[in-house]
């Protein structure tokens, strides 16, 4: 009996030991991956999400991380069909570039913006979680561009984005080009600044058209919002985006943003609504441009991605030779990995120079750069 209790307390040591091991091995695990965030991108982190978060909060936002789900049906990309209104000023440009709000406040042009500002309710409109594309207000292609794609799972899909026209970004939004006879064009729920800058109003934007369901279909992993040049939580962009994304049933697992301007880490942490501070992850740094460097933006993406996942980008930070090698950054497998991207380009027209300045950019250029990378399959909209 002696020798049997004797075998009996050496196998419970030995299961204790065992217990022990697996719970420190585990509690390794947990301290891993809290400070690494399942990579190595933290290491360039001035300020990820606060300790107000909470361990559990940051732990489950990493651990979500590890996985990712590859959705049966892919949509790939068959071509960019311009509308016509946006191929007629293409080709125009040159004409077109020192009375641009002249020409959209008269006849043909006029139509055309009644159209376009007409069509906006459907885009944004309280609940909407059915396909934009689907309506047949936007298949008019004399209106709306259009991207195609052929579904893996069987059959063709048309996904209509605004069009590249006038100042590229809200048709009435600069005072040059208001109507007086809408006042209604300008949803003030999309100005930016926090809400008082018109000519920053983001309600001519088609975001996203496809279904709730079928976003949820084609993307059911991770949704990574990159955001390059946030501002803060009460001026900046965030909040626009991570609402009506949340609406169209995208909601981001993560956000990565990038500010020069320096910030008062506590009182810009303090901005943030808690759910979306575990999400974060905030450098108040430039945006590193290095093609080569781990916390290039572009190469993030790349590390992190996983089929099935979703990725929105936000580029306007104000500084064109950064923005434009960023832009030569965009190969095609990048690309693929993005599903919208938002970019405004400076560029030299008289109603635009009190804001940009000189560019040396010319307003033709615009189109050319647009259109070829619309042509590369890259959902991209002019960002106001």
């Amino acid at each position: 009996m002696g020798g049997s209790r004797e075998g009996f307390a050496s196998a419970g040591s030995t299961r204790q030991l065992i217990v022990l091991g697996a719970g420190l091995f585990i509690t390794a695990c947990v301290v891993l991956i809290i400070t690494s965030g399942g990579s190595n991108d933290n290491q360039y982190a001035l300020s990820d999400a606060p300790a107000s978060a909470g361990v559990l909060g940051r732990l489950r936002a990493r651990v979500k991380g590890l996985s990712s789900q590859e959705p049966n049906c892919r949509l790939e990309f068959l071509g960019y069909e311009p509308s016509a209104w946006e191929k007629t000023w293409r080709e125009n440009a040159d004409k077109l570039k020192d009375k641009i709000c002249v020409t959209m406040l008269e006849g043909k042009d006029r139509d055309l913006t009644d159209a376009w500002m007409e069509g906006m309710p459907d885009v944004y409109g309280n609940g909407n979680s059915g396909a934009v594309s689907d309506s047949p207000r936007f298949k008019d292609t004399t209106v709306w561009s259009q991207y195609l794609y052929r579904n893996t799972c069987g059959g063709e899909v048309r996904q209509p984005i605004e069009p590249l026209v006038g100042l590229f970004r809200h048709p009435t939004s600069h005072p040059a080009c208001a109507r007086a006879d809408h006042p209604e064009y300008i949803d003030h729920q999309h100005n930016g600044g926090g809400g008082g800058s018109v000519i920053e109003n983001k309600g001519y934007m088609v975001l996203q058209p496809l279904a709730n369901d079928t976003i949820a279909t084609l993307y059911p992993g991770r949704k990574y919002l990159f955001d390059l040049g946030t501002g803060t939580w009460n001026s900046g962009s965030i909040p626009w985006l991570t609402q009506w994304y949340g609406q169209k049933g995208v909601v981001f697992d993560e956000i990565w943003g990038w500010e020069l301007t320096a910030q008062n880490i506590t009182d810009y942490w303090q901005q943030f609504p808690a759910e979306m501070s575990e999400k974060m992850h905030f450098r108040n740094v430039g945006v590193n441009f290095a093609a080569d460097a781990p916390d290039n933006p572009l190469n993030i993406v790349r590390r992190i991605f996983r089929k099935g996942d979703y990725v929105a980008i936000k580029l306007d930070i104000d500084n064109a030779p950064i923005e434009q090698a960023l832009m030569d950054q965009l190969d095609d497998e990048v690309v693929s990995m993005i599903g919208e991207f938002f970019f405004e380009q400076h560029y030299d027209c008289p109603e635009m120079s009190p804001y940009f300045g000189g560019t040396g950019v010319g307003y033709s250029e615009v189109y050319e750069r647009f259109h070829k990378i619309r042509s590369r399959g890259l959902r991209i909209h002019y960002w106001p």
